[in-house]
């Protein structure tokens, strides 16, 4: 079994996902650690966002399809690629904690 994603995706998948950085991608923040291109949508938000992981790998963000939460525009899917991969996370539901609002 799996300790973390990063672990699983190495192990079942033989790729290993850049795991520490979906906590700011996922929000739609560039990671701190290094540079990032982004590109807004004509209402202002993100629709592209371009990052390099921690080993160096490019990746293309791109979110849409967003939704009103309590007063914040966010993202209902974001595809994420890099070379030969690609994933899409759809997001039904966002929950907001009180440090997220």
């Amino acid at each position: 079994m799996a300790d973390s994603l990063r672990d699983f995706t190495r192990d079942y998948l033989a790729f290993e996902f850049p795991a520490e950085v979906l906590y700011y991608w996922i929000r739609g923040i560039p990671a701190p650690e290094t540079t990032a291109d982004i590109e807004l949508n004509e209402q202002e938000l993100l629709q592209v966002l371009r990052q390099a992981d921690s080993l160096g790998r490019l990746w293309q963000l791109e979110y849409d399809r967003y939704q009103s939460v309590e007063g914040l525009s966010l993202p209902g899917r974001i595809r994420m690629s890099q070379a030969d991969y690609q994933l899409t996370l759809l997001i039904q539901d966002w929950q907001l904690g009180a440090e997220d609002a």
